[in-house]
């Protein structure tokens, strides 16, 4: 694996978290900025330049096999891919949505559809329960990308105004999120249990039925912020059921031998995987007070509870394992300091500013007020993401860190 890809979707990484840190001190500071702008360029470089890259290497890396095709393939969409981050980076700021980023955008989903192309022609001829995750991952990206093309419909006959428009977003984050992300991850779990010669755990179609049930149905719950329906209301039920089934099966089946796995890695990945299991389980549980009507809808309105899911997600959940499977590929049992050292400051990072921000959407839901002194600890603590990740990268960098083939 080139170490240059990793590094490339950590600089991503260390670029929208830079953009996150100015949009917290430009609150706080009261600093003139297209707001808005640098929001999109912030999510966008996030979602499509580190978690969408990072998703791409692994599975070029765990499931491609390196023929000259293969490499020459995958090289070339990976840097044409990261061509277009460059260009949504800059075209947002200055323009929001507009041609160019629109047409970086658009770049970004055709790579990723080829991307989707070339990694199941390697794929479709094994069956395994690996695989089935992958391949059900790679549709559920695709499928998400509808809600994008569909803008073009909107907009022009219905506009930014109506309930369609802020429907087909949450479309594309969802099965973004909680499809392909979410699939992605269990799929590189089972192919770890595969590698290390773990027999498939018990129950795992059944863990799949689950969190496919879960995928979609969930998706009632942003439609029914738009359109009042007590049958939506049922479904996100059911599916937040179906969630609480599988974190069930998760914890009897799956982790036991994961955990056993990563404790004879070393400690520090040990102690990063039972963080994140714990995190899995945390996000589940906060899911699920959505039971209560008026905790669902306020999930929606109250901006802190949202980011603060979204980032105990993409921040507590997907990066730190994906931070997992890089130690866990690292040929020297030892771990660079500047990349143990790095990755712990990004973790106390994610740590104070989520917890901040679910507890400031706790007291706004209780009309508490703020926190004091909320405002410049999450401004200053956000400093602490960049900081964790340029140690990262420098450590990365080493000559003596190689990565497993």
């Amino acid at each position: 694996m080139k170490k240059s890809w990793l590094i490339t979707s950590l600089s991503n990484l260390f670029i929208a978290s830079c953009i996150g840190f100015l949009l917290r001190i430009t609150q706080f500071y009261k600093i003139s900025i297209p707001y808005g702008n640098f929001l999109h360029a912030h999510s966008h470089v996030a979602l499509l330049g580190w978690l969408y890259l990072f998703f791409y290497i692994f599975i070029y890396w765990m499931y491609i096999p390196k023929t000259s095709k293969n490499k020459k393939r995958f090289t070339g969409c990976f840097w044409i891919t990261q061509f277009s981050i460059i260009g949504m980076l800059f075209s947002f700021p200055i323009q929001g949505y507009a041609f160019f980023s629109i047409l970086f955008s658009s770049l970004h989903i055709v790579c990723s559809y080829y991307f989707c192309w070339i990694s199941w022609k390697n794929i479709s001829h094994v069956y395994s329960i690996d695989n089935l995750y992958l391949k059900t991952a790679l549709i559920l990206m695709l499928f998400s990308t509808l809600g994008v093309w569909s803008l073009g419909a909107i907009l022009p006959t219905l506009g930014k105004s109506s309930i369609a428009y802020p429907i087909a977003i949450q479309f594309f984050l969802h099965f973004q999120i909680n499809g392909w992300f979410l699939f992605g991850i269990f799929s590189f779990i089972f192919k770890i249990l595969k590698n290390y010669n773990s027999p498939i755990p018990k129950y795992s179609y059944l863990f799949y039925f689950f969190n496919l049930g879960t995928a979609i149905l969930t998706f009632f719950l942003p439609i029914s912020w738009h359109i009042s329906s007590f049958i939506f209301y049922i479904l996100n039920s059911i599916g937040l059921l179906f969630q609480l089934f599988s974190l069930f099966l998760f914890w009897k089946y799956i982790h036991p031998p994961l955990l056993v796995i990563f404790k004879k890695k070393s400690v520090f990945i040990y102690s990063l995987y039972i963080l994140f299991i714990l995190l899995f389980s945390v996000k589940i549980i906060f899911q699920n007070f959505q039971w209560i009507p008026e905790i669902a809808e306020h999930s929606y309105l109250i901006k802190n509870l949202t980011i603060g899911f979204i980032h105990l997600i993409v921040l507590g959940i997907y990066t730190l394992f994906l931070f997992i499977l890089i130690l866990t590929f690292i040929s020297t049992k030892k771990i660079n300091a500047f990349i143990k050292i790095g990755i712990i400051i990004f973790t106390i990072a994610f740590l104070l500013t989520d917890i901040l921000l679910i507890l400031q959407g706790a007291f706004l839901f209780m009309d508490w007020g703020n926190i004091t002194g909320y405002f410049i600890i999450i401004s200053w603590g956000s400093v602490l993401f960049p900081l964790g990740i340029i140690l990262f990268i420098i450590g990365l960098c080493n000559k003596n860190i190689i990565l497993l083939t």
